[in-house]
């Protein structure tokens, strides 16, 4: 069940501090900011979904997703704007992922054990999206795109934004 207040929420008493004319304005930058806990309570599942498309392995998700929380509690301070932590969070998580690229280097095929019978020659549309169907189209991608297509989809950017960020 889910604390976030619903529309079922009684209203708060007002203060004589936040009668009308009275309020002070917070900047955003002394508005308090968010717990790391609150951070990975509200960002872990779809933070480790764009790590899994990013890196295509269970487990350098799981690594990316840790050394991006890891590096939000160490940075928290520098985040300004508490709306902004969910950007902020894919920021980090993509900057992790091409460190991560950098430092791995690519397996060859032919040294690759690969069993081949299990694998059907044609899958059947059933209508939903099938996951592992989806990250092998996505893996057939070149990074690049494939960078710029989760930023659309994932993190919800503009092709102007994705442009900008990529440049």
């Amino acid at each position: 069940m889910s604390n976030a207040p619903t529309d079922e929420t009684p209203p708060r008493k007002s203060t004589t501090s936040e009668l009308p004319g009275t309020a002070q304005q917070t900047p955003a930058s002394t508005q308090s900011r968010p717990t790391i806990k609150a951070l990975v309570r509200s960002h872990y599942a779809l933070m480790y979904r764009y790590a899994y498309r990013l890196s295509s392995n269970v487990n350098d998700a799981e690594d990316l997703v840790q050394q991006c929380f890891l590096a939000a509690q160490e940075k928290l301070h520098q985040l300004r704007d508490p709306q902004a932590a969910r950007a902020w969070l894919f920021q980090i998580l993509r900057s992790r992922y091409a460190r991560l690229c950098r430092r791995k280097r690519p397996t060859v095929a032919s040294d690759a054990d690969l069993e081949m019978q299990g694998v059907p020659a044609e899958t059947v549309d059933s209508g939903a999206i099938d996951p592992e169907l989806l990250q092998l189209r996505l893996n057939e991608l070149k990074e690049e795109y494939r960078i710029a297509l989760l930023m659309y989809y994932f993190e919800e950017k503009s092709y102007d934004e994705i442009s900008q960020e990529l440049d």
